[in-house]
């Protein structure tokens, strides 16, 4: 099986990087979580509600839904503040100019490895099923006031959003709904209101500068490709 990738583009000031991406990957999360299973037998069950919530951005003209819930907020919060703390840090001693970097939001299902012993199991392995890339410039030091910023990039980001939504509702592989006892390895059980397909964050651990922009980008490419 090949997983689905969508790669986007973006161009944004450091300070709007955390409302892009979160914006970003709560729309995604939109389209890939559930309410709470209710099992009444091992292959029955009833859905509880999914309520949703609309966020305004900080640094940039948009609102965006997500769904209604702390918990999976937090968590995304957590990583995309961490992500952009990796790229202040990355900037420290710079005075201008712009860097290019990457995260990513990847949805995968657990299979349990066998071995050629009888009943002998060597674990769980992680089948990515669809990943979404966002390759981002980062301008460090923009002279522009962060006003005339915010309606640009919103356009930028509502580009991304549209064709995310556009894309995401047509027919492709989708992990069959499980059993009661399969569930962990489809859906993340961690949070208590809500429960997403599992997926994790990925972060690209070393921003590059634009003069070996190309080069950076080609290796991105073919590491993604073959790592799909």
């Amino acid at each position: 099986m090949n997983a689905r990738l969508k790669e986007y583009n973006l161009n944004l000031d450091i300070r709007q990087v955390p409302d892009a991406i979160t914006c970003i990957f709560h729309s995604l999360l939109l389209h890939r979580s559930t309410a709470k299973f209710h099992y009444k037998t091992e292959t029955n069950f009833q859905l509880g509600s999914l309520g949703i919530k609309e966020v305004e951005c900080q640094f940039i003209d948009l609102c965006y839904v997500r769904v209604n819930s702390d918990e999976l907020a937090m968590k995304v919060d957590e990583d995309v503040r961490a992500f952009h703390a990796e790229v202040e840090r990355s900037t420290r001693g710079r005075n201008n100019g712009v860097i290019q970097t990457q995260i990513s939001m990847e949805f995968f299902h657990r299979r349990r490895k066998s071995s050629w012993l009888p009943l002998v199991s060597e674990g769980d392995e992680n089948i990515p099923w669809e990943r979404w890339n966002v390759n981002l410039i980062v301008n460090l030091n923009s002279n522009e006031d962060i006003s005339s910023l915010r309606e640009t990039a919103a356009e930028a980001v509502s580009d991304i959003i549209l064709s995310l939504c556009s894309c995401i509702n047509k027919p492709q592989y989708m992990p069959k709904m499980p059993t009661q006892k399969e569930i962990a390895d489809v859906f993340d059980e961690q949070f208590s209101d809500v429960q997403p397909y599992l997926f994790k964050i990925i972060r690209n651990k070393g921003p590059s500068s634009t003069n070996s922009g190309v080069a950076y980008t080609m290796k991105k490419l073919m590491k993604d490709t073959l790592f799909i």
